[in-house]
C-alpha cells in the first residue's frame, strides 16, 4: 500500500505556469548592496491562497515555483490525505490564482522539499477508546534517546510528538484528531465542507499518525527511492511503521513500568516500591536459591549478631520480626514454576497498544 500524505511541498517548473491572478501577489526586490546584484520575487498573499494552500512563491527568472498545499485542499476527503491517485485533484485548487498545466506540472516529476505521511488508526483497532491511554503506552514505549518527547494532554489537545535530535530534526506525531479539527485554526476550513458533521465524527474513531521528511537523505532513507514527487507518491515503504519502530525500538516495554503502575494502584510508597524490587532483583542475582542468598547475606554482615537481626529479624514471643528470609522465601514461592522467555515483551496493556498500532501501520 502506498503512503497517504497530510502536506506536500515541491517545486511547479516554469514553462507549466501560464500566467497568474496579480491582485493575488505581492511582489519583493532583494538589492545585494556588495554585488549590486538585484533579486526579485513573487509570492502569493495568504489571504488570497485558496483553502489547503499554504505557500505559492517565485523568484523572477528562476526555472521553478514553489508551492505547498495540504490534504485539506481535498475538502471532505481531507482525512483519507493526498494520494497518488489524488494529486490532480488536490493540485487543481490553486486555479483561483494561478493559470497551472497539470499535466505540465505533474509529468516534470518535480523535486520535493517536504513530505508529512500520514495514517488514521481505528480506535477499535489500538484496543482502547482512550486517546490520552494511547499516549502514555506510546511515551513509555519510547526507548531511542537520540529522540525528545513531548506531551500534550489538554481540553483541546491531546497527542505525542517524538522529534530528533540530530541533523535532520524530523518529527513523528500522534494525536486526537477530532480534538484537533475543532481547533480555531480549522474553523474556516470545517465552514467550507459540505458535511462538516461528518468528518468530525469520523475523527472521533481514529488516531492519527504523522511524520515530517525534509532532506535529500531523509526521502532516500526512508522512502526508497529518489526526491522526486511522483516516485515519493509511488512509494510503498512502511514509512511511518519504520519510523516509529526506530523511535520505541522492538524489545517491547519494559516491564517495570507496568509494575510501577500497579504499585500505585496498590497504595504502595515509592520506597516500599524500590525495597522490593531490590530483593527481588537480589534473589534472581542468586538463582532464587536461599541458600546462596543466605550465604550472601552472611558475606555482607559478617558479625554474627548483625547477621541474624537482618536475616532472621527480631523475636518478640518466640516469633521473628523484620527479618529478610521471610521476604525472600515468599519472593522464591512467586518465581517457581515461571521461566521468564527474555526473546517476547512482558505483555502490559498498553504494550498491547503499541503492538496493534504497530500491526496497523505495517499493514
Amino acid at each position: 500500500m502506498r503512503n497517504r500524505f497530510d502536506t506536500l511541498k515541491f517545486a511547479i517548473p516554469a514553462e507549466a505556469v501560464r500566467g497568474i491572478k496579480e491582485a493575488a501577489f505581492n511582489q519583493k526586490t532583494d538589492l545585494d548592496l556588495e554585488t549590486g546584484q538585484i533579486r526579485t520575487w513573487l509570492k502569493a498573499k495568504p489571504t488570497a491562497l485558496p483553502i489547503g494552500f499554504g505557500e505559492l512563491t517565485n523568484e523572477r527568472n528562476h526555472p521553478d515555483w514553489t508551492i505547498s498545499l495540504s490534504a485539506k485542499s481535498l475538502g471532505d476527503s481531507y482525512l483519507h490525505g493526498i494520494g497518488l491517485e489524488n494529486i490532480e485533484e488536490a493540485l487543481s485548487g490553486i486555479s483561483k490564482i494561478l493559470d497551472l498545466n497539470l499535466y505540465a506540472a505533474l509529468d516534470s516529476n518535480p523535486s520535493i522539499y517536504r513530505a508529512d505521511t500520514c495514517d488514521n488508526i481505528s480506535l477499535a483497532a489500538i484496543g482502547t477508546n482512550s486517546q490520552s491511554q494511547i499516549m502514555e503506552a506510546l511515551d513509555l514505549a519510547k526507548r531511542n534517546p537520540k529522540f525528545k518527547t513531548q506531551i500534550f494532554n489538554r481540553a483541546k489537545n491531546i497527542g505525542i510528538t517524538f522529534k530528533g535530535t540530530q541533523e535532520e530534526k524530523n518529527y513523528i506525531k500522534a494525536y486526537d484528531k477530532h480534538l484537533d479539527l475543532n481547533r480555531t485554526k480549522n474553523e474556516e476550513f470545517l465552514k467550507s465542507l459540505k458535511h462538516p458533521v461528518r468528518m468530525i465524527e469520523q475523527a472521533k474513531l481514529i488516531c492519527r499518525i504523522e511524520s515530517e521528511h525534509n532532506t535529500n537523505r531523509s526521502f532516500r532513507n526512508r522512502f526508497k527511492t529518489e526526491p522526486r514527487l511522483l516516485d515519493i507518491l509511488d512509494s510503498k515503504a512502511k514509512v511511518n511503521h519504520d519510523f516509529l519502530a526506530k523511535v520505541i525500538g522492538t524489545e517491547g516495554q519494559l516491564k517495570l513500568f507496568d509494575e510501577i503502575l500497579q504499585a500505585k494502584q496498590a497504595k504502595q510508597s515509592p520506597r516500599q516500591f524500590i525495597r522490593e524490587l531490590g530483593l527481588r532483583e537480589f534473589a534472581k542475582s542468586c538463582n532464587y536459591n536461599i541458600h546462596q542468598i543466605e550465604q550472601a547475606f552472611r558475606l555482607l554482615y559478617p558479625v554474627r549478631q548483625d547477621f541474624h537481626y537482618n536475616w532472621n529479624g527480631a523475636r518478640k514471643e518466640g516469633k521473628a520480626y523484620g527479618g529478610a528470609k521471610a521476604e525472600f522465601q515468599a519472593i522464591i514461592e512467586a518465581n517457581q514454576g515461571t521461566k521468564p522467555n527474555h526473546h517476547q515483551p512482558f505483555q502490559t496493556e498498553s504494550n498491547f497498544i503499541v503492538q496493534n498500532i504497530m500491526q496497523a501501520l505495517a499493514a
